[in-house]
This record gives C-alpha cells, structure tokens and sequence, in this order.
C-alpha cells in the first residue's frame, strides 16, 4: 500500500473511488484540508508537521521521507 500526499488546488469535481480501487481495499478518496485531517492517523507524521502555508511557493523543495514497513 502506498499513500501519496499532493499539494493541489481543487478546480471543479469530487475525487471517487473506483470500482478498481474497491477491490484494491482503497475505502476512500479525496482531497482533505489541515483541518479535516486534524485528529485522524496521518503517516508519515512530517505531513502534519509541515508548515502547509510555505509549500507551493517557487522557494519550496520536495521532501524524500522514510517508509514504514508493517511486519506481518
């Protein structure tokens, strides 16, 4: 399983999961604010950390950030 974190600036339209996503096990799709994510599990943790004011200017710079392995 991989989550991927976007800055992005929503335009028009609603995110869905697909019918392919379904049977993947992705229960839900969409765009989410500092807000809506308050309180909720978020990994990596340097999502929530980040200052989300200063991202999308021309000074900023992609962050590689370590993964985590569940052991199974």
């Amino acid at each position: 399983m991989a989550k991927i974190w976007l800055l992005s600036e929503v335009v028009s339209g609603a995110v869905t999961p697909t019918e392919g996503a379904r049977e993947e096990g992705i229960l839900e799709a969409g765009w989410f604010t500092r807000d809506r994510l308050a309180g909720e599990i978020v990994f990596p943790l340097a999502v929530m950390e980040r200052d989300w004011d200063g991202l999308g200017v021309e000074s900023w710079e992609a962050t590689c950030l370590l993964c985590r392995v569940a052991g199974l």
